[in-house]
């Protein structure tokens, strides 16, 4: 009895180290991310609905969370203060765009913790901040060198 449960175990271990490991599939760019999830916001319409803290929760949500993937700033959890400090710890600097994201940010305080209630131009602007603090701080991809078409463009100009 006791060699066949040895032998199982020897058997075990033996199949896990055998098997190959799992390809980690990159995600999509923070900046992708955050787009879709800003556009589902936008087709779900909450602050039509009436539904404004939870329209700033989830918009918040979806800003904190492109921090978190694109600078590592992990604001899940922090206060916005110690949010912006953060970022500006990255190297972030204190631009138009950090502005927006501030003015985002302390807004959705307000709604969220002061029952503040804020008119629909209001709303369309913190998301439209939003997006354009996303559009504007997004990883720019690089056109390759060798890329045909920037050759053929070249010898046009």
């Amino acid at each position: 009895a006791a060699l066949i449960w040895g032998a199982i175990i020897i058997l075990r271990r033996l199949k896990r180290s055998k098997k190959e490991p799992e390809e980690i599939i990159n995600p999509d760019p923070a900046h992708v991310i955050a787009f879709r999830d800003l556009e589902k916001l936008k087709t779900e319409q909450l602050w039509q609905k009436g539904e404004i803290k939870p329209y700033y929760s989830r918009l918040t949500e979806i800003v904190r969370q492109y921090l978190e993937n694109r600078y590592r700033v992990f604001s899940l959890e922090m206060t916005t203060s110690e949010t912006l400090e953060a970022l500006v710890k990255t190297g972030f600097r204190k631009d138009e765009s950090f502005k927006r994201l501030k003015s985002v940010l302390n807004g959705a305080d307000l709604v969220k913790f002061a029952k503040y209630k804020p008119e629909p131009s209001e709303n369309e602007r913190n998301f439209d901040d939003t997006w354009q603090f996303v559009e504007i701080t997004k990883v720019r991809e690089e056109v390759a060198q060798d890329d045909p078409l920037m050759k053929k463009e070249d010898k046009e100009s």
